[in-house]
């Protein structure tokens, strides 16, 4: 069998983002190919070594599911802001290098975010001639970081050269994929030819998130049957508009009909869970179990997805895929030029309120809660939506298909 190497800072047993997409993707190439894993130690989403790895130093080579990992014990951050992200990613990308030179593979895989993976493949080729490399782009992080540093953003000249950086990187992949159509449409601008362009989307196992008529978690959180439940799981990070989050729930509680739910971890945890845990309306949860997702998804009769407003077409939140397996209709805060904008209003999955509409979050979830009947309509194109498009296993033999054709 073909040797293929996928490196991504984020692996098993991170079952969330980036990890849990990776670890499903290697799984299934692995029926087919010899694959080996290099990445970091667990720290995501909480940004801090996981505590079985904590005493744990260098580079460790482990076994997940009969898949060989190798891990190297990268730096992170206490406190993540642009330079210690950027540190972050260089010192995965340093130690990972010299594992990877030690290796022969005839494929291998960059996982972004990391701008600095695309230099580890260029090097590898560079001393492996005959290896293909094939970058897969889950956030276009130098964009996301000029949309959300504006300071930085006001200098063109910095723009351009980390542009151009980037755009001379691209070129030389064999093949670059991403994850949404308006993300497919910036490889033009980032050096991609059209024939080495590929869209992989992110998936949903539909089989093991499905919509279900009640959820075990109303009765296990003391939810009342009548109250209609809001609800954000998953990272608590610096991409969502969490100061209107947090304006929404203060401003609905002494509404007693209306229930929020907030559940994960991030880097923003902490400053969120503060100014709302002494609201009434509000429950604040660590991430759930995976084993209870489909629960817990259930649980909600809206979720909701609060992108910042500059936040384009530098990522897709993954999180809208599950939502829309369990057939609920989610509401999302976004800006008109973004994936998820156009994807909730022309499929008909959800209701969006566009970057000149934040303010009005709160009255659309009580628009929203007066009319059941619509918004059921909306989850089941949803789901409808979902299992057309995103199963798993199609688009894993897709990619498979690809991989054999391409390359081997």
């Amino acid at each position: 069998m073909e040797k293929i190497a996928v490196i991504g800072l984020n692996y098993y047993p991170e079952d969330s983002s980036t990890g849990l997409y990776t670890t499903e993707m290697v799984e299934h190439l692995s029926k087919e190919f010899d694959v080996e894993v290099m990445t970091g130690y667990p720290y995501y989403p909480e940004w801090e070594i996981w505590e079985q790895y904590r005493d744990k130093r260098g580079e460790l080579i482990e076994e997940a599911n009969g898949i060989k990992v190798y891990r190297v014990r990268q730096y992170v951050p206490k406190k993540v802001n642009f330079i210690n992200r950027v540190v972050h990613y260089w010192d995965f990308y340093r130690k990972t290098l010299k594992v990877l030179n030690r290796k022969d593979f005839r494929l291998v895989m960059v996982i972004l975010p990391n701008i600095f993976l695309l230099k580890l493949g260029i090097k590898y080729r560079k001393k492996n001639s005959e290896c293909k490399i094939w970058a897969h782009v889950q956030d276009f992080e130098i964009d996301a970081g000029l949309e959300t540093l504006k300071k930085i953003a006001k200098i063109p000249l910095l723009a351009k050269v980390l542009h151009s950086i980037e755009k001379s990187m691209f070129s030389k992949f064999d093949v670059v994929s991403t994850i949404s159509d308006g993300m497919m449409a910036k490889l033009d601008k980032k050096g991609v030819a059209g024939d080495k362009q590929y869209f992989l989307p992110n998936w949903a196992d539909i089989s093991f998130i499905f919509p279900k008529e009640s959820s075990v978690y109303r009765e296990k959180l003391g939810i009342e049957e009548d109250k209609f439940v809001v609800m954000y799981s998953g990272n608590i990070g610096k991409k969502e508009d969490w100061d209107t989050v947090i304006n929404c729930v203060e401003k609905l509680k002494n509404n007693s009909s209306v229930k929020f739910v907030i559940a994960g971890d991030g880097n923003k945890r902490e400053y969120v869970f503060d100014k709302l845990k002494e609201l009434p309306n509000v429950i604040l949860l660590p991430p759930q179990p995976k084993e209870m997702l489909n629960e817990f998804l259930n649980l909600a009769d809206l979720h909701v997805i609060p992108q910042k407003r500059e936040e384009k077409d530098s990522f897709m939140p993954s999180k809208l895929l599950g939502i829309t397996a369990v057939g609920k209709s989610p509401l999302c805060l976004a800006n008109r030029e973004s994936s998820v904008y156009r994807v909730v209003v022309e499929k008909d999955i959800g209701y969006v309120l566009n970057e000149d509409e934040y303010d009005k979050f709160s009255e659309k979830i009580l628009e929203i809660s007066s009319d059941r009947k619509l918004m059921e309509e909306k989850g089941r194109h949803a789901r409808d939506y979902v299992v057309e498009n995103y199963e798993y296993k199609n688009i894993m033999e897709k990619l498979s298909r690809k991989i054999k054709i391409t390359f081997l």
